[in-house]
């Protein structure tokens, strides 16, 4: 999803910063260290940015409208976690910008916005299979249930089953089944 009128914002910002950390920051963006970056609907953004093997950063904006993204066109609120400070912008957040620009950002919902920094922290992909697991989860619908059934683990097989205590049908039966033949490789 792209964010043409934050995009300007960001712009705005990027005027103010030194060429040297925009490159540096353009340098991570092309380089994929953005590790991961999500928002929510009310316009908070968190990324993570590995700038090595031993430094993880972790980046927000927040937007000054926090309703439909159609209207985000301004930055209330920016920072990361980084030592830097000599100037407001970081070559994290100039990648971070990048990546919002390139339309990058994965929409996680208010209701998951707690568990985000957890689940960035384990990379993009992995961030975009939590969320669609856990809207699965709380959707009661099997059919989407069944479709989320690859990422079925022991450690979370038993929030499946939660989902399910309502939903009734023979559909339902088959799905446990499959549930406990990937996860506990039990036969029918």
């Amino acid at each position: 999803m792209s964010f043409p009128t934050l995009s300007a914002a960001l712009d705005s910002l990027l005027a103010l910063t030194s060429p040297a950390v925009i490159q540096r920051g353009e340098d991570y963006f092309r380089g994929g260290c953005v590790r991961a970056l999500g928002h929510t609907p009310g316009g908070r953004f968190m990324a993570i940015v590995s700038a090595s093997a031993d430094s993880t950063y972790r980046v927000f904006v927040e937007t000054r409208d926090g309703g439909n993204s159609e209207t985000w066109d301004s930055v209330a609120d920016f920072g990361c976690n980084c030592p830097y400070d000599a100037e407001p912008v970081c070559k994290h957040l100039v990648a971070v910008f990048r990546d919002i620009q390139a339309g990058e950002a994965v929409d996680v919902g208010e209701d998951l916005e707690g568990e985000l920094w957890d689940w960035l922290a384990q990379g993009r992909e992995s961030a975009e299979r939590k969320v669609q697991l856990e809207r699965s989860l709380r959707s009661g619908d099997i059919a989407l249930l069944r479709a989320c059934t690859p990422l079925a683990t022991r450690s979370n097989v038993h929030r499946f089953y939660a989902a399910m205590e309502t939903l009734r049908g023979p559909e339902v039966l088959q799905l446990r089944r499959e549930l406990n033949r990937q996860v506990y490789a039990v036969s029918p």
